[in-house]
């Protein structure tokens, strides 16, 4: 024992030392990459200048571009030249106005809120790769079927119409026209090579021409969409957001808490509700007392959490009252939601909310799913006795609510269950 507490020292000693020459080593590479960048820095070639990068490309290119940009009273020279268009490059305020030359030919060109006297012809810039004309106020499409390395286009934000077929480029990857009055999917559907498509803020209500294509990102927030192709591709992500579409958002429907706060589930004296709960038979009849704020009607209590969706119907003698359930499981049925194709409704999503109006001597049913909440009663045990072996079934506590509207009291309310 002796021997072995004598040997920790030691050791102690050779992994201080191992961790030295460590740090030591660490040290001297971060210095060296260090290095390695300053140097880098010191001897890159500087970039070039717009006029001394123009200099580098075919006559046809320059005078290609010279015609656009005095069609939008602006020198070639106020272009910003930069080395690359990829990603959101041109998004940058300083590069609303620039050029990507490469190879020797004009392969980015944007001129973002651009101002043209008449459209522009596009023919010589035939080595064009990315083009951005967000925002330029154009009423009709450019001719850009000539333009056969075109892989980036974005037009949007401007009263665009829908595409001619013949004027598209072929070869086009990402295709950006947000914003503008496309309503017809129909002349994309021969892109070929398009995989990522933004379509938001325009009058589109259906894609279906374009499900044989090989899309991963397909941007439809904020369209008039309100229905999906029976089937969903099998080549490509197709990741499609519906945000903001009459699709995810249909009457009588909320996806958030639709309601102010948590509500009260609390029974009132002047309640009544008489019936079953379970998995196998739902039957329940109730009245509520006088109603002037939101409250969860409290249903008679179970021990069985596998209570199915229901109907309810519900009456009232005076005021006017949304009522609110869960989502049905089947609300949205569509494949595409349950392969998790369509953002927002991921396998991580939680279920929205379905209502139906009230008001005096009308009836409203609707169908959905019970509030479910549970309390443990194992703390109906005495405490010398709680154990989980012990435990009976947990109460499950099931609801739906009412919600007074226009400052109504709802008065003579009735419902039933089934």
């Amino acid at each position: 024992v002796v021997r072995r507490v004598a040997r920790v020292p030691f050791l102690l000693l050779i992994m201080i030392k191992y961790l030295k020459i460590g740090c030591l080593i660490i040290l001297g590479l971060a210095g060296l990459s260090f290095a390695a960048l300053l140097l880098l820095a010191l001897f890159a070639k500087p970039m070039s200048s717009t006029a001394e990068a123009l200099a580098t490309v075919p006559e046809s290119e320059r005078a290609a571009l010279q015609q656009i940009t005095s069609l939008a009273n602006m020198e070639t020279n106020a272009l910003r030249h930069i080395n690359s268009y990829d990603g959101a490059i041109f998004d940058d305020d300083r590069n609303h106005s620039s050029i990507v030359i490469k190879g020797g030919h004009i392969v980015g060109l944007c001129m973002r809120k651009a101002s043209f006297s008449s459209l522009p012809a596009l023919d010589g810039l035939t080595a064009l790769e990315a083009l951005d004309w967000r925002e330029c106020s154009l009423t009709q499409w450019p001719d850009l079927s000539k333009l056969t390395a075109l892989k980036q286009l974005k037009l949007s934000g401007q009263p665009l119409p829908d595409a001619p077929a013949d004027r598209l480029p072929r070869n086009i990857q990402r295709l950006h026209l947000a914003d503008t009055k496309i309503t017809d999917t129909g002349p994309f559907a021969t892109l070929s090579s398009l995989t990522e498509l933004v379509l938001s803020g325009t009058a589109i209500t259906n894609f279906e021409p374009l499900i044989h294509l090989r899309l991963d990102v397909m941007n439809l927030a904020n369209t008039r969409l309100d229905t999906l192709p029976a089937i969903v591709p099998t080549t490509g992500e197709w990741q499609v957001d519906l945000d903001g579409t009459p699709l995810l958002n249909p009457s009588n429907y909320s996806a958030k808490w639709p309601l102010e706060n948590w509500v009260s589930g609390t029974s009132e004296k002047q309640d009544t509700s008489n019936g079953v709960l379970s998995a196998t038979r739902v039957e329940v009849a109730g009245t509520v007392a006088a109603i002037s704020k939101s409250r969860a009607i409290p249903l008679p209590r179970c021990t069985d959490s596998g209570v199915p969706t229901v109907n309810v119907t519900v009456t009232c003698t005076a005021g006017e009252a949304m009522v609110w359930l869960e989502e049905p499981p089947d609300f949205f049925p569509s494949p595409w939601m349950k392969q998790h194709k369509v953002k927002g409704f991921g396998i991580l999503r939680k279920g929205g909310y379905v209502s139906q109006t009230l008001s005096a001597n009308k009836p409203c049913s609707l169908r959905g799913k019970l509030r479910l909440t549970t309390q443990s009663r194992i703390y109906d045990m005495p405490a010398n006795q709680r154990n989980a072996a012990n435990a009976p079934p947990d109460w499950c506590d099931y609801s739906f609510y009412i919600q007074p509207i226009n400052g109504s009291t709802v008065t003579g309310l009735k419902y039933r269950i089934n």
